[in-house]
């Protein structure tokens, strides 16, 4: 079974992901454009079983600049209002003191974006998870982790994570040496950060790697960007070994990719060609099935 499947088949069995509400314990910026957000609550023990690094959970929040209560449930707010979801990477749980880091990404303006900047301690939140993003093959020979500044909370979890001695080499784009943070792993990783790396400088690392054999790569960054690395480690990355997703797309809310992969669920479904879960349907691959 490659990796793929694997993802899959956990998600679909659903044991962990269920509708939480936790409080906000902090929050506090790491870079210009990342805050690192802790929850906290009695919701979130037993959280850790079955947990892989850069798992991701989906945050239901107000709509932009509509106040209200935050509690979710039955797919509604308490005042009937539809929320706003947002995805995002868990950077880090501790059983113990069931606290949950998130590292987000502020891009321009959106709920996330406001929910971020608001978000004081003890202040409500639900959210329905985890789903599983990366799991690491046992006889994976080396690791290959790239992605763009979106993806750095799920690289950093992922290198936390691995076995010790295995060879990591690790690509990442951010605006600028400002937008650096530090990344541990218990082994030898050879990390690359292209500051002011733009999509297609990225794509240019990727192309020029000797990429050794044996290797399971995770790559993710915005959809078209992925698209092209996609490509180019096909050519080296046996398929099984290869997970390569998009995390977001230029130009589309989170709510607006959602709704486009709700319609191409449902159109393959009345073409006799279904879907066994939405989330099969990549943000990378938009394109090629609107276009069909």
């Amino acid at each position: 079974m490659g990796i793929n499947d694997e993802l899959r088949a956990r998600n679909r069995a659903g044991t962990r992901i269920r509708l939480r509400t936790a409080a906000v314990l902090r929050s506090r910026p790491l870079t210009p454009r990342m805050h690192r957000i802790t929850l906290a609550g009695p919701e979130l023990a037993g959280f850790e079983q079955a947990m892989l690094p850069a798992d991701s959970i989906k945050l239901a929040l107000r709509p932009a600049g509509e106040p209200g209560p935050t509690v979710f449930k039955d797919g509604l707010f308490t005042d009937g209002v539809r929320p706003a979801f947002r995805v995002y990477s868990v950077r880090r749980f501790d059983p113990v003191t069931t606290e949950l880091d998130l590292d987000l990404v502020l891009h321009d303006g959106g709920p996330g974006v406001e929910w971020v900047r608001s978000a004081t301690p003890g202040d409500p939140v639900s959210f329905v998870g985890p789903r599983s993003e990366f799991v690491a093959a046992p006889d994976a020979q080396a690791q290959l982790l790239v992605g763009d500044e979106t993806a750095v909370p799920a690289v950093a979890a992922i290198l936390e994570s691995l076995p010790p001695g295995r060879p990591v080499r690790v690509v990442l784009a951010v605006p600028g040496p400002e937008y650096v943070l530090p990344l541990g792993h218990q082994g030898a990783a050879e990390v690359t950060w292209l500051e002011a790396g733009t999509p297609e400088a990225l794509v240019k690392v990727v192309r020029e790697l000797e990429v050794p054999a044996g290797v399971q790569a995770w790559v993710s960054a915005e959809a078209r960007v992925v698209r092209s690395m996609r490509e180019v480690l096909r050519e080296t990355v046996e398929p099984a070994d290869l997970h390569a997703v998009g995390y977001w797309r230029q130009g589309m809310t989170l709510t607006e990719t959602d709704a486009a992969k709700l319609a191409i669920f449902d159109a393959a479904a009345k073409a006799g060609r279904p879907y066994e879960d939405h989330h099969d349907i990549d943000v990378a691959d938009l394109d090629e099935h609107l276009s069909a």
